[in-house]
């Protein structure tokens, strides 16, 4: 039973968002987070939530605008306090740095202050992703593993 519905929850996470401003693609690079600092999914939000997080994605995928910058397609599933499950979709733009992946904090075609909210900054080794978070920070790093494609 927890295999069937860990695998809805994926099939869930990877289909929601095709919409007009992307064009899914075999050649997307799509990440699923394995694990939260050492605790692997279904997870807590955060320390103490009743909201259990049951899958996150990234996808890097072409836009459909006229740059046709790639962009980042996040997808996340969560079980809230009264076993609600709800999947939210949000497209970022993000820049390469070296071996970082700096995802910004503001969804497109949004307005919020980037100043307050920090983007997600990834260290990208081998076929893994891994949060860079300051030594001090209480919140433990999240960590993606690519899927294959092909």
């Amino acid at each position: 039973m927890n295999r069937l519905v860990s695998g809805t929850i994926l099939i869930l996470a990877l289909g929601v968002g095709c919409g007009e401003l992307l064009s899914p693609s075999p050649e997307a690079d799509i990440y699923l987070l394995n694990r939260i600092g050492e605790t692997r999914l279904p997870a807590p939000v955060s320390p103490g939530a009743s909201d259990v997080l049951y899958a996150d994605t990234l996808a890097i995928v072409s836009s459909r605008t006229r740059r046709a910058e790639p962009i980042i397609r996040r997808t996340r599933v969560v079980r809230d306090g009264e076993g609600r499950l709800t999947s939210s979709l949000s497209h970022f733009a993000f820049r390469r740095r070296d071996d970082l992946l700096i995802i910004n904090s503001c969804p497109l075609r949004s307005i919020c202050l980037a100043i307050v909210l920090p983007g997600l900054t990834l260290r990208v080794v081998g076929d893994s992703l891994f949060e860079q978070v300051p030594p001090e920070s209480p919140r433990p790093p999240l960590v993606f593993g690519r899927i294959p494609t092909r």
